[in-house]
């Protein structure tokens, strides 16, 4: 996965038919071959992982058309981090 980006996003969710609708987005993104690989949506947190070759602007047109308010949004890629890091410190947090 060479060309695999990691992004981090903060996204308001207030409830879990929020997650819900971004969960879904995502979900149909990666059947219908956009270029997630994997994805984790946590509410407690209001953090979006998303790990594939998408392009950040694909990925923010995807989960902006849920009606979600993006807060932060960051490509972590080459910066050290891991997908299964972070997914770990979420689960910690």
């Amino acid at each position: 996965m060479a060309d695999a980006h990691l992004y981090r996003y903060k996204v308001q969710m207030t409830c879990g038919g929020c997650s819900g609708a971004v969960e879904r987005a995502l979900k149909k993104a990666t059947t219908d071959g956009v270029g997630i690989d994997q994805y984790k949506v946590d509410l407690t947190s209001q953090t979006v992982l998303v790990e594939g070759p998408v392009s950040q602007a694909d990925l923010t047109a995807k989960i902006s058309k849920t009606g979600k308010k993006i807060l932060e949004e960051e490509d972590l890629t080459g910066k050290g981090e891991t997908y299964e890091s972070l997914v770990q410190a979420i689960a910690v947090a």
